[in-house]
């Protein structure tokens, strides 16, 4: 698969000699679909977390059953209190659809 500067891609087919044209493609890097990494401590917690990312993604925090708790902006790192959190599990998700897992005591 090669990429010309007009946004052309060619592309061999597989037990063939034949290359295929595709005008206009538009590719994305591999970084680009990669995951981002939540690290959350404690876990479970009572009063507050530790939410580290591993890069700066917006984040959302809901409950097992789906309502939007939090949402987080601006960092790759942030303290959370959950003092004010019903006892149960939560989802924390990054814009990517990255999703972690953290239960409040």
């Amino acid at each position: 698969m090669t990429k010309d500067n007009n946004d052309n891609l060619y592309v061999s087919e597989a037990n063939s000699k034949n290359i295929r044209k595709i005008t206009n493609a538009l590719v994305a890097s591999v970084s680009e679909f990669e995951n981002t990494i939540i690290s959350v401590y404690p876990n479970p917690s009572t009063f507050e977390i530790n939410i580290q990312l591993s890069k700066v993604s917006p984040i959302n925090i809901f409950t097992v059953e789906g309502r939007l708790v939090s949402r987080l902006t601006g960092s790759d790192n942030y303290l959370y209190t959950t003092e004010a959190l019903e006892n149960g599990i939560y989802f924390i998700q990054t814009e990517n659809g990255t999703t972690q897992k953290f239960v409040k005591q």
